[in-house]
């Protein structure tokens, strides 16, 4: 989890969540889940638009958001991709970018997270309300909790 979380529910629960979703996959285990970036637009995803990336594709068609990720270590080792990560490295990506060109390619190594395991507003977690988030992530209101400024962060 991102430094900008708050955790409101068990995440006892989230470990079983993958685990089983991990069991109903088959044959090829996942072994990461996040979020969309976005529940409905991918447009709004501002690294595909970098102008030093645009050749590469990224995770479509909401992108991924890394604030919240629940990896089952040992089997990414084993996964293609710590190498394919660090080819994305050498283009100075933030991790997010990485695992969005990763993914995209791999979609079969991956489960969506639950929005209300990296709940960042109403808007962008597809209309889940506050009180069902799980675990708070403050992207792009840093840790403002002023309505004015940052109206999507309800939860008291």
């Amino acid at each position: 989890m991102g430094l900008d979380t708050r955790v409101f529910g068990d995440v006892v629960e989230l470990h079983r969540w993958f685990r089983r979703e991990q069991k109903q996959a088959g044959a090829k285990k996942p072994w990461a889940a996040l979020s969309w970036e976005s529940a409905d637009s991918y447009d709004v995803n501002w690294y595909r638009l970098s102008r030093d990336r645009r050749s590469l594709e990224f995770y479509e068609p909401n992108g991924l958001n890394s604030g919240v990720i629940v990896a089952d270590i040992a089997a990414w080792r084993n996964s293609e991709a710590p190498d394919q990560l660090s080819i994305a490295w050498d283009y100075e990506m933030p991790d997010q970018d990485a695992l969005n060109v990763y993914f995209q390619h791999h979609r079969d190594e991956m489960l969506q997270l639950p929005f209300e395991w990296n709940w960042r507003g109403t808007r962008i977690s597809g209309g889940v309300p506050a009180e069902k988030a799980q675990i708070e992530h403050f992207a792009g209101c840093g840790i403002s909790r002023d309505s004015t400024t940052c109206s999507d962060h309800e939860r008291p």
